[in-house]
């Protein structure tokens, strides 16, 4: 475990209640200590015998920081989840060397698919869905048209359009 620069290992002592845990430098021959609350805060008890290796710290800082902001766009955004990367990765070339592709293609996959709806069961429960989530779904930077038909004999089409493509073409 990291923490300010300093790593640690749990040194096997867990208060009675179980809510503070123990731990001890890694760093042979350091006697610095802390304990971990319930709720995480680290609580440093006896000074380090070193200082802390800020390369290693920093590097942690900005690759969760990269982290979030993928997780944050994955959830937030349609986009291919590698194009999303693609883009971090321009803008922050050295937190991508931190956190490769492999790596924050499963954290991205998850956080999508914590925003991603259940599959309907019928074309026309997607076309309720999509009845009231419209502005999550884009095409040419705007929503597209939708709207559902049903013929005699009870069976639903759904019809989808976007005004700039259909302009594209006409224009042709």
């Amino acid at each position: 475990m990291k923490h300010k620069g300093f790593v640690y290992k749990n040194n096997g002592g867990i208060h009675k209640n179980k809510s503070v845990r123990y731990l001890i430098c890694k760093t042979k021959y350091c006697k610095g200590s802390a304990k971990m609350l319930a709720n995480g805060t680290i609580v440093e008890l006896v000074k380090h015998t070193h200082d802390p290796d800020e390369h290693d710290h920093n590097h942690d800082i900005l690759k969760k920081a990269f982290r979030q902001t993928l997780k944050d766009r994955s959830k937030k955004e349609t986009t291919r989840l590698r194009t999303i990367y693609d883009e971090e990765m321009i803008r922050n070339p050295a937190a991508a060397t931190l956190y490769p592709w492999p790596v924050a293609e499963i954290s991205m996959r998850k956080a999508r698919r914590t925003t991603m709806p259940v599959l309907p069961s019928s074309l026309s429960d997607l076309a309720n869905f999509l009845d009231f989530n419209m502005q999550r779904y884009i095409c040419c930077q705007q929503p597209f048209f939708q709207d559902k038909v049903t013929d005699t004999h009870g069976k639903c089409s759904i019809i989808f359009a976007c005004s700039t493509l259909i302009r594209k073409i006409v224009m042709l």
